[in-house]
């Protein structure tokens, strides 16, 4: 698993903000991630790109709609503990979105390869080392 980024933002980039904003070579999967709410960790510009993370797949793209954000509790590849169904579990943490009326990272958890249904907030969600049983 890569490091853990410095920096978070989102990019709200709709087809309709132009083709040139997201590079030709990653437009297709890009617009193909659906809604923008998706926390990206930010990496190095490189000949005009911002490379965005989004723990599974990277994309570049122009700075122009990048929004900073603080850094997330947990990161993609996380190992966590939460409740489902009144019983401890161990999940992965798969996707981290933004849910923008609350203004706070929402987590999507993965069990045995399959994500979750139900999105999870950092007061659900309890850090444990991977080696842990």
């Amino acid at each position: 698993m890569p490091p853990r980024p410095s920096r978070f933002a989102l990019y709200n980039w709709f087809p309709e903000d132009g083709a040139d904003l997201v590079h030709p070579d990653d437009l297709a999967a890009f617009a193909a991630m659906g809604p923008p709410a998706t926390v990206f960790g930010v990496g190095a510009d490189a000949a005009g790109w911002v490379l965005l993370d989004a723990g599974q797949a990277s994309f570049r793209v122009r700075a122009d709609l990048l929004r900073p954000l603080p850094a997330p509790r947990y990161w993609v590849g996380d190992t966590v503990r939460f409740i489902k169904s009144g019983v401890p579990q161990r999940g992965i943490v798969a996707r981290v979105g933004w849910h923008f009326k609350e203004a706070a990272p929402m987590y999507y958890v993965s069990q045995d390869g399959k994500r979750l249904k139900k999105t999870y907030h950092e007061q659900d969600l309890s850090p444990i080392n991977a080696e842990s049983p």
